[in-house]
């Protein structure tokens, strides 16, 4: 599953060069700007452990630039449905995305907003029905939560 994850970050990486050359004049800059978003920041941590923020950082850059250099939007529309089904903050990526869709045709970013809201959806779902979060009657007890017995070695408590 890592080795998955490292290709799916060494795909992102290349696709973001190719993203970066679209959108500046040289090459030099398109690599330089690839080194610093993917070994200057924790997408290198990421891209080695098992993480949702490793797919974040892959989905979202997959999505831009399937939305910016091939116009297309039910891909990027795809892409941000998997990252809000990983966790729902996630849906907030797809902003960017559904800027620039809707900056061609609203119909088409409508489209990318509510395969982002079935992810959502999803992860919603598989926290209450998959995994039994927030059921019935779930009581936290908060004795078992905190030992009281650690806060002796505190010199403040």
């Amino acid at each position: 599953m890592i080795l998955l994850i490292s290709a799916l970050s060494f795909l992102a990486a290349l696709r973001f060069r190719e993203l970066c050359t679209t959108l500046v004049p040289s090459a030099l800059y398109a690599d330089l700007a690839m080194l610093a978003v993917f070994i200057g920041t924790p997408a290198l941590f990421y891209s080695r452990a098992f993480f949702p923020e490793a797919f974040f950082v892959s989905l979202t850059v997959l999505a831009c630039h399937s939305c910016l250099v091939r116009g297309s939007w039910l891909v990027p529309g795809l892409l941000m449905m998997l990252a809000a089904s990983l966790k729902p903050p996630a849906a907030l990526l797809a902003v960017p995305v559904l800027v620039i869709t809707a900056s061609r045709d609203w119909r088409k970013a409508l489209g990318i907003f509510a395969l982002v809201c079935i992810g959502v959806w999803f992860s919603f779902f598989e926290l209450r029905v998959l995994k039994g979060v927030l059921q019935q009657g779930t009581q936290v007890d908060a004795g078992r939560l905190v030992d009281r017995s650690a806060l002796a070695y505190m010199p403040y408590a």
